[in-house]
């Protein structure tokens, strides 16, 4: 919701765990309806599974509408991250090299693979 109570006309979200310059998902939503980066379209009220992309051709008005709204909205932010932003990304556990730790409090990988 917005600060005046009414709710969003749409949502931008960005899926990136690692980070890095480009995103591994993008999209954007309304209540209805989800438009990803790569073009595909759903109905979630119907497929919240997102099962079944909805056909240009089999597009409804209000579709139609939802589609160009959601357009307009992940063309606010097309492109690469800043490079700020880019430089931050850390690899998730699965994505890390051996013996890289995670963070304050990790437990070191090394130590966790010594035999005693």
């Amino acid at each position: 919701m917005s600060a005046s109570g009414h709710p969003c006309d749409w949502l931008y979200a960005r899926y990136d765990p690692g980070g890095g310059a480009t995103a591994q998902a993008e999209f954007a939503h309304d209540a209805s309806f989800k438009l990803y980066t790569d073009g595909k379209f759903f109905n979630v009220q119907k497929d919240d599974s997102e099962k079944s992309p909805l056909a240009e051709s089999a597009l409804g008005a209000n579709a139609k509408a939802a589609k160009a709204k959601l357009q307009a909205a992940l063309r606010q932010f097309e492109g690469p991250r800043p490079e700020f932003f880019a430089k931050q990304g850390k690899p998730f556990r699965e994505e890390r090299e051996e013996g890289e730790e995670s963070g304050p409090g990790a437990p070191d990988n090394k130590k966790a693979k010594r035999k005693n």
